[in-house]
């Protein structure tokens, strides 16, 4: 009889078809560490460290082998023996019998075999996870064991995404994708699998958005950019590269599916380790490297890098090297160069964080908020971080015992924002820099950096300019040293200049920078600084002046070209010579941002030499921009809602093509951070008609993106300018549109609240528009609510006062609403005729967003009468167009709605895979409602083949509405287990 036994997921051993009962939690832990090494001895005082958590009772050995005694007697001996040998116990099983075995030799044929073979063995593999690895079992053997074999696991998903994409099966792959992508924001190959997906679905917006995301957290998290192959990537998606069309999928063998793995099944794992023996494909990374690029002309510092590379891991705890030093003295170089050279000791991975302790424009990052970021990049969910910030560092200090991890904490701002943040295990490593001295600290060593003596600031010089340039002027040489204050961020940057100036010496150099005339910048950056300002001509001067007044992170040329008032080609021509005079970066092609030091000197020269006036002018063109385009990028997506008068002053000549769904979606999701920061600047320093009426144009945007977080952050800030105004029309549309985002994040009081108030406004200015679109969104909510009578008055009243004013899209919109409500009260009939009505009166404002709602209305009447198959067609309808638009919020409605339709149709197969979809696009929006209900209908689906399953899902949809105090909580808890 044939014995199997399996550790991803609870402890078992299966006999036959029989479970054997192996006893308590220490006993299965015993059976654990012997099935994890299995035909391997282990020494008995190892087993005994790795069962009792280093801490072992007095009479350890013998309850080991009381232990080993009783597993004895459970197993069957032909198929499974524990033999004492050497000073150890080994079990002896064939491996193949074991799931992890297995897993790992079905991972290592997978990747030494051809596409379609290794597509079957990496389902197969995946197959064999049953739920978290030692489910029920803990201690920091075990869990340094479970972080390795979820690493195994992502990496044989990432190996099997790249085989299906390759064969054209990108549609299977995207509900995958998307849940991954959520537990793994920050994986840049997931992501380019993810965005290939997309773009091959036809979605190509949603494709470009999805770079955005991880761009923005990358750059806001860690301080880095893309690297090459996703930015690569990123570009043939702009420019519609024909090689990413997909190839034809080939007939597929039948083969037992592969089970879809369940979003809260596995926690994120960042460390995936290599796959050796697999010469037919490259291994994947050892562990996560977060470290920015090694300098390329580092040069000296060879005390200070012996003293961080030396052997510490004798310590008790992990090693802590804490680098101080001034603005621009090389910590952060010294501290990367040395990471790159450590990176090799630290196979679990190599993590950099800023923590903007003394960047111009940002507040310090908060022990808490650094603590979020490190446990998220070794792939806790969100939703698992505890806000508490003792319990956050109990939290990573236990994430990171028995992983070998290197960590670079940049930019400290003092002592106590960095102690919450170290290891406690000596297996990881921390290099900290920092302006000031962290003497509070209990450090391994402190480095204060002074500047470089003279010798290694000429090589550093010489190692940029090149030694023969060098050499023939050293007088001059060292005369620039001193001039830079021998400073190496003053000294690369002028060097850089005279390396592209063929023609200058280094005197001439020299004597550029002593004819500073700005005597009241003194220091030696300053000088490098303005010597590069004093070369450029009006034109680059001014350019760089102004746009240090941009509130965002970045630009692009036609922001600039608004800020001058003048034309595309000059507005890039003048940004592409301040790329090639260092005074701007060019992280991707297109965008161009300043270093943190340079926009600060731009913007102090700015307030020395601009007049007050261009100060304001300058402001005031850089706001008409982003409400000028923001709303012609909203007139595309949302044609048929109404357009109130804005207040703009200059608007711009050239903006970028928006002339599709797509593109306007990208433009917005491109610049979504820097339309934020603009809203905020613009509140803050009085702008308040820009300020209100830029959220106002980006309603739609953040509703239809399922950026629900911005949506009510800046429309707070609209909403504290509207009454700065006393408009009340700015206040009624700010409050309505306030409160439909509370609506969206279950904050129904708040929500309330605004919609009375908006109301209220709107009746007092005679506002009937506004007054009819506030009274649906009452009525959405009094449907939501079971209140039926008072939602068909809100309906009815909101079509009436539409018909006052003529309008089609809100007529439209009313009696979609309508429509549905009449569906909830059964009266099928009336429902399809107000649904076909709204659905014809979109057609006429060509408002695809309408069309879908229209659409998937008419889908829930037809199922509740039965007509599955005209239900599924009006679904699938609305499903093609709201991708089309790039709707997200509304396409995970859709997903649960042809989930609902498959169910009761009785395919409740297609029922569970279209809610875990639509669940996984929850889960990236952060929709409550469409959570539960996907949560709900995979436990219906389920309810049968695997209910315990099911169970957990049908808890957690309750637990949502019990929240959210919707109706669907009594109905729910109300049904027979």
């Amino acid at each position: 009889m044939r014995m199997r036994a399996g550790v991803l997921g609870e402890i078992e051993v299966i006999l036959g078809d029989r479970e054997i009962d192996v006893g308590p939690a220490r006993r299965r832990c015993v059976l654990a560490v012997l099935l994890v090494e299995a035909n391997r001895v282990v020494p008995v005082e190892e087993l005994v460290r790795r069962v009792w958590d280093g801490a072992p009772p007095a009479k350890a050995t013998a309850s080991l082998r009381s232990h080993l005694s009783r597993l004895r007697m459970a197993l069957m001996p032909e198929a499974c023996a524990i033999v004492r040998r050497s000073g150890g116990y080994v079990l002896t099983m064939d491996e193949s019998a074991v799931d992890i075995h297995h897993f790992r030799r079905l991972l290592l044929q997978a990747r030494t075999a051809g596409d379609d073979q290794a597509a079957e063995l990496f389902e197969e593999a995946l197959r064999l996870w049953r739920g978290e690895p030692f489910a029920g079992l803990d201690n920091p053997w075990l869990a340094a064991v479970r972080e390795a074999v979820r690493a195994e696991r992502l990496a044989a998903e990432l190996d099997y995404h790249d085989i299906e994409l390759r064969r054209g099966r990108h549609g299977r792959l995207l509900a995958t994708l998307w849940a991954r992508a959520q537990e793994h924001p920050l994986n840049e190959r997931l992501a380019a699998q993810l965005m290939l997906a997309l773009y091959r679905d036809g979605r190509p917006a949603d494709a470009l958005a999805c770079y955005q995301r991880i761009r923005d957290r990358l750059v806001d998290e860690l301080g880095a950019d893309p690297g090459l192959d996703l930015t690569r990537l990123h570009h043939r998606i702009l420019t519609a590269d024909p090689t990413l069309t997909p190839p034809a999928p080939r007939p597929r063998a039948l083969v037992p599916a592969a089970r879809e793995p369940s979003l809260h099944a596995f926690a994120l794992a960042r460390f995936a380790p290599p796959a050796p023996e697999a010469p037919a494909r490259p291994a994947p990374a050892t562990g996560r490297s977060d470290l920015p690029r090694d300098v390329s002309h580092f040069t000296g510092r060879t005390e200070e890098l012996c003293r961080l590379l030396e052997d510490a891991d004798d310590v008790t705890s992990a090693p802590v090297f804490a680098i101080d030093g001034m603005a621009g003295v090389g910590k952060t170089a010294l501290a990367v160069h040395a990471a790159h050279r450590l990176g090799v000791r630290y196979p679990d991975g190599s993590l950099f964080l800023d923590l903007h302790g003394h960047t111009p424009g940002h507040e310090p990052l908060t022990s808490g908020a650094a603590l979020d970021k490190l446990l998220r990049a070794t792939g806790m969910p969100g939703a698992e971080i505890p806000d508490d910030l003792d319990e956050r560092a109990a939290l990573w200090r236990a994430r990171s015992a028995g992983r070998r991890l290197l960590l670079v904490l940049d930019n400290a701002a003092d002592s106590s924002q960095v102690r919450p943040l170290l290891p406690g295990a000596p297996g990881c490593r921390v290099l900290v820099t920092s302006r000031r001295r962290l003497v509070e600290l209990d450090t391994t060593a402190t480095l204060s950096l002074d500047v470089p003596p003279l010798d290694e600031a000429l090589a550093l010089f010489a190692r940029v300019i090149g030694d023969s340039r060098a050499r023939a002027e050293p007088a001059a040489a060292r005369e620039v040293l001193g001039l830079c204050g021998r400073l190496p961020l003053a000294i690369g940057m002028v060097a850089a200049r005279l390396r592209s100036r063929p023609a200058w010496t280094v005197g001439h150099l020299s004597g550029r920078l002593r004819e500073e005339r700005l005597a009241e910048i003194a220091t030696g950056v300053a000088a490098a600084f303005t010597m590069s300002y004093e070369h450029l001509v009006p034109d680059q001067r001014r350019l760089f002046r102004l746009l240090s007044m941009h509130p965002g992170a970045d630009c692009d040329a036609h922001l600039v070209a608004a800020l001058l008032a003048t034309d595309l080609n000059e507005a890039e021509r003048l940004l592409e010579q301040l790329v090639d005079l260092h005074l701007l970066q060019q992280p991707r092609p297109g965008r161009y941002r300043f270093h943190d030091l340079l926009r600060e000197h731009a913007r102090s020269i700015a307030r020395a030499e601009e007049p007050e006036a261009s100060h304001h002018e300058s402001l005031l063109r850089i706001l008409d921009y982003f409400l000028f385009t923001a709303a012609h990028a909203r007139r595309r997506f949302a044609p048929g809602q109404r357009r109130l008068p804005l207040d703009i002053t200059h608007p711009p000549a050239h903006v970028p093509p928006l002339d599709d769904h797509s593109r306007a979606i990208a433009w917005c999701e491109t610049e979504a951070t820097n339309l934020t920061a603009v809203i905020d600047h613009a509140a803050e320093h009085g702008r308040h008609t820009h300020a209100w009426q830029l959220a106002h144009v980006l309603q739609h945007f953040f509703d239809i993106r399922g950026r629900t977080d911005d949506w009510i952050s800046t429309h707070r800030r609209a909403l504290a300018a509207a009454d700065a105004l006393d408009d009340p029309q700015a206040q009624a549309e700010t409050t309505r549109s306030l409160g439909v985002a509370y609506w969206h994040a279950g904050r129904y009081e708040e929500a309330l609240a605004h919609g009375t108030r908006s109301l209220d406004l709107c009746r007092r200015i005679g506002d009937r528009w506004g007054e009819a679109t506030t009274l649906v969104g009452f009525g959405v909510a009094y449907r939501a609510m079971g209140a039926l009578t008072e939602a068909f008055d809100c309906f009815e009243q909101a079509l009436h006062l539409y018909d006052e004013v003529d309008a089609t899209w809100g007529r439209a919109l009313a009696l979609t609403n309508l429509g549905i409500a009449c569906s909830d009260a059964g009266r099928h009939d009336e429902a399809v005729i107000r649904g076909t009505q709204g659905l014809d009166l979109y057609g006429t404002t060509e408002d695809k967003w309408g069309e879908a709602l229209a659409l998937t209305s008419l889908g829930i009447t037809y199922r509740r009468t039965g007509r599955f198959q005209l239900s599924l067609a009006h679904h699938e309808r609305a499903l093609r167009l709201n991708r089309e638009i790039g709707d997200v919020r509304a396409e995970c409605k859709v997903l649960n709605d042809l989930g609902h339709t498959h169910h009761a149709a009785g395919q409740r197969a297609h029922a569970e895979a279209y809610h875990r979809r639509a669940l996984a696009l929850a889960l990236v929006i952060d929709d409550l409602y469409q959570r539960a209900q996907a949560h709900e209908g995979i436990g219906e689906a389920t309810l049968t083949t695997a209910p315990d399953a099911a169970y957990h899902h049908l808890r957690d949809a309750l637990t949502i509405y019990t929240w959210l105090g919707v109706p669907q909580a009594a109905s729910l808890s109300n049904r027979p287990r």
